[in-house]
């Protein structure tokens, strides 16, 4: 029987991944259409693990009796699906040890830890950008886009209980934009970005 085992890794990966996202801001400009560059407001983007309920929203408006928009620009990140790395397996159901460095007496010994060899899997996440303005669109996708080349490494710590630290790479495929082309009375303009 497998012993139940969560040492919270990909929680860590998820909020490494939260938090390399997590300063983005946009400003608003004095008068945008002729170029001025003094920034009149500055809007910090928000990052959300997923978003919100439709069954929430519509709650919130009917307890409200008014029409509930969501706060844009906002960026939601949202976990796909997992795929078996067969190129980075090594010692495949092999047991591996660990020590703690703050351990100095052979009585101690009792407290390593000992675990398998993970199965390595690629954890796909699909981040959604959304904004009421292409100008903000092009401010988000330009503090994001120039620090892949292709991919990004973040180093996050393995276990709670032990200080091992991991280089995990975090790489951008491909950036979507969807455009609406026209809405109507009840809808407002949103400009939708994709990163995969």
């Amino acid at each position: 029987m497998i012993n139940y085992y969560y040492p919270r890794t990909i929680r860590t990966i998820v909020t490494a991944l939260i938090d390399v996202f997590n300063d983005i801001v946009v400003y608003n400009y004095d008068n945008a259409v002729s170029g001025s560059t003094s920034a009149a407001h500055m809007i910090p983007v928000p990052v959300k693990f997923g978003w919100p309920d439709k069954k929430y929203l519509d709650r919130s408006e009917e307890e409200s009796g008014q029409t509930y928009y969501q706060n844009l620009p906002q960026i939601s990140i949202t976990w796909k699906n997992a795929e078996y790395d067969s190129n980075r397996s090594v010692g495949s159901n092999e047991y591996r040890y660990f020590y703690n460095d703050e351990i100095y007496t052979l009585d101690d010994l009792e407290f390593f830890t000992e675990d398998t060899q993970p199965a390595p899997y690629n954890l796909n996440f699909d981040m959604k950008i959304k904004t009421n303005s292409t100008d903000h669109m092009a401010q988000i996708a330009e503090q994001i886009l120039p620090y892949f080349n292709p991919t990004l490494t973040v180093k996050i710590k393995e276990f709670s209980f032990i200080n091992i630290k991991r280089n995990v790479k975090i790489r951008i495929d491909s950036m979507q934009l969807d455009v609406q082309d026209e809405s109507d009375q009840d809808n407002r303009r949103e400009i939708n970005g994709s990163i995969t």
